[in-house]
């Protein structure tokens, strides 16, 4: 059921890339997430899942100073938490992985330069593709499916993106470096029947650097 929502994704931004004057390209770059709950108190002990990020986008001018841009990109969230227990040190990592669709306003500051500041905002939906945990005591290891050691992921996830960034065009190409903050606004997973619900939600930091052709 997973793949549903994928393919229809995919489909949509081959459809966009028809569009006139539209151009296509490709980013990646390092992304740092994590989780938060407005209930849930301890998130500051949960380090930062640091990770590879990329995909594909379109851009598409509208008006002026203004494009939309769909994106098609791959995700890697989660967190880490250590201590030691009896003297030995103690890991646990969650991992979890999403195909992500962000569509964003994108606003040229200055259209007339060759280096164009950029800001841009707009709404992205995710896919769940993965969810792990591993959990390390001191030269012992374990891994199995979050949803054996938690709860259910849930399949999908929203929320919005902002950002900024520079355009430099080069003839008929434009290299991109941006940066952006993810906030998520669905929880991430429901706790097993009982268990508590800290109403956990996804956020990100990443900078990734494209080219469009």
């Amino acid at each position: 059921m997973k793949k549903l929502p994928i393919i229809m994704v995919v489909s949509m931004l081959m459809i966009f890339s028809t569009q006139a004057y539209a151009g296509f390209g490709i980013k990646a770059g390092l992304s740092s997430s994590n989780w938060y709950g407005e209930d849930y108190e301890d998130t500051d002990e949960l380090t930062d899942r640091v990770a590879p990020c990329g995909g594909f986008f379109i851009s598409i001018p509208i008006a002026g100073l203004v494009t939309v841009q769909p994106e098609l990109l791959y995700m890697m969230k989660g967190w880490g938490v250590s201590g030691d227990l009896f003297g030995m040190p103690v890991e646990l990592d969650v991992k979890v992985d999403y195909i992500e669709v962000p569509v964003l306003a994108k606003f040229n500051i200055f259209n007339a330069l060759a280096v164009k500041p950029v800001v841009y905002a707009g709404p992205y939906l995710g896919f769940n593709t993965s969810s792990k945990v591993k959990g390390t005591l001191g030269s012992y290891s374990a891994e199995a499916e979050f949803e054996d050691v938690f709860g259910k992921i849930n399949d999908s996830d929203a929320g919005f993106v902002i950002g900024a960034g520079i355009d430099f065009n080069f003839a008929l190409k434009t290299v991109t470096i941006d940066a952006r903050y993810t906030h998520g606004l669905s929880k991430v997973y429901e706790p097993f029947a009982g268990g508590e619900d800290a109403a956990m939600k996804n956020r990100t930091f990443a900078v990734m650097a494209g080219i469009t052709f």
